[in-house]
């Protein structure tokens, strides 16, 4: 980090230079720019101070073990969050210079809100309805916390989808709501750990760290939306979430496979339904690809 660090402030010493005579010119005076990056620097340790309280809760009000299972859940959706990375990485530019080509382009904005849900829905509901399938291949160690890490994969779910929907706030460089979504996500995350913990452990910080992001997601959409108008069809997300939330629950505290797998299958079902325009569309996409491909491969 510190090396990443130093090559960064390298590679823009302009920006750098608060004080004398500028190298060059800069659109934004220091004023504004320690505006803009004061919240995100305290949103920043809100974040990892939200990220700490689940492992604190169950060290103070539950044991050793299930903070162990807990861990273990989460490298069970480490995959999950190399995607989500991997996504911030590509999107955060590309969705600046979509807005720098036109701002008023909200039906791009839009329909790459509802591919991202679609998509997160589904590998989100494949990693439950297939969890105890990883987890075998996984080894024997991880078995007991296939019960904690339903929950988890809100995470990365909800994180990637208001990456898309939370861009209005960072257009118009309002990074104070960052801060207060930062506040109000820990204060939420640390009264589910109280609720929860005592009465059922590490399972209880995974529900609560589940809910407190999906909280984030809708305080994040709430307030991009109010400076950059998208219709983002919340109605039939937060249809989705409900299932999806209802089969965490259900994966969570219930052991027979064989309902758990046909919850699942309903699941996909009803995310299928409710996304049709974007699943036919994404179909649509494939079978032009494939049919490229061959006729490229014929030529050849």
């Amino acid at each position: 980090m510190i090396l990443v660090t130093v090559i960064a402030i390298s590679v823009e010493y302009k920006f750098w230079r608060f004080f004398g005579d500028q190298v060059a010119p800069l659109k934004s005076g220091t004023s504004e720019r320690l505006r803009y990056g004061m919240p995100l620097m305290v949103t920043l340790l809100m974040t990892l101070a939200f990220q700490s309280v689940d492992r604190l809760a169950i060290k103070e009000w539950s044991n050793y073990s299930e903070l162990g299972l807990y861990y273990a859940a989460f490298k069970i959706i480490a995959v999950l969050n190399m995607l989500q990375i991997n996504f911030t990485a590509f999107w955060t530019p590309l969705s600046y210079e979509k807005f720098k080509e036109n701002p008023d382009n909200a039906v791009f904005f839009q329909k790459m809100a509802q591919t991202v849900i679609f998509v997160m829905f589904v590998i989100a509901t494949g990693v439950l309805l297939f969890k105890d399938v990883i987890v075998y291949l996984l080894g024997s160690e991880y078995r007991d916390a296939a019960s904690i890490m339903p929950f988890l994969v809100f995470i990365p779910v909800m994180y990637t989808i208001s990456e898309v929907t939370v861009v209005g706030i960072n257009f118009y460089k309002k990074t104070k709501w960052h801060l207060l979504i930062a506040c109000c996500v820990f204060f939420i995350n640390v009264l589910g750990n109280i609720l929860l913990v005592p009465l059922i452990g590490a399972a209880g910080a995974a529900i609560s760290t589940g809910i407190s992001y999906i909280a984030f997601f809708t305080m994040r959409t709430y307030f991009s939306t109010r400076l950059f108008q998208v219709d983002y069809k919340l109605k039939r997300f937060y249809v989705g979430t409900l299932f999806l939330v209802s089969y965490a629950l259900y994966t969570t505290f219930c052991k027979q496979s064989m309902w758990s797998f046909g919850f699942g299958l309903l699941v996909l079902l009803v995310i299928s339904w409710l996304y049709n325009e974007t699943l036919m569309a994404l179909i649509k996409k494939y079978r032009e690809f494939m049919g490229s491909y061959r006729k490229k491969g014929g030529k050849r």
